[in-house]
This record gives structure tokens, sequence and C-alpha cells, in this order.
């Protein structure tokens, strides 16, 4: 197996009153098998909203959960949705993609 990269940060309003935000790292692996293939985690935190520099910036807090490595981003996201509620696609409030190598497939919400 090769190193994992995360190639993107996205924040969620949460769904419901215990956690208001929602921060998720998503993180892609190469498995060198034959043929290799690109195998997904999602790992949550709970995002603090930070407005003393007079922007709107978030903040990683602790982690709430965290999936294996799975076939495509939305399995992993479905794995901790089971802990931190529904992550939908409305409700992104911030996005930050990274570029990788790795041909990363689009998420299906």
């Amino acid at each position: 197996m090769s190193g994992e990269v995360k190639y993107k940060d996205v924040v969620y309003k949460g769904e419901n009153d215990q956690i208001e935000y929602i921060w998720c790292e998503y993180k892609a692996r190469l498995h060198t098998v034959i043929p290799p293939k690109v195998r997904y985690q999602v790992v949550a935190y709970e995002a603090i909203l930070d407005l003393t520099s007079g922007t709107q910036q978030f903040r990683r807090d602790s982690k709430l959960a965290e999936s294996s490595f799975k076939k495509t981003p939305k399995e992993a996201r479905n794995i901790v949705e089971g802990t931190v509620g529904l992550l939908k696609k409305e409700n992104i409030v911030f996005e930050e993609s990274f570029g990788t190598s790795l041909r990363i497939i689009d998420e299906v919400f």
C-alpha cells in the first residue's frame, strides 16, 4: 500500500442540536494491488466557527468519527454519518480542495 493524501476539507452545518458544524477531511490512498485501486476515507471532527479575525473561519476541534478506506467517497461518508448525522450537499458552508496526482472520483450525495 502507498501513503494517503488529503484531497479536500469540507465543513457542514450540523443537522442536530448537539453539533453545530462538522469538519470532514477527505483522504485517498492508492492500494498497489494488481490492478491498482484508489480507496477513500472520511474523518469527521467538530468544527468551531472563529470570527476573531473579522472573517468567517473554521477550526478543527475534537475527532468525532473515522471511516476505514472504502471504494467510493460516498461509502466512506456514510460510515461517519452513522455518528454525526446526515452530511448533505446543501449544508456545506466551506469547501477547499487540494491538488493530487491520484484520480479522485466525484462524490455522489
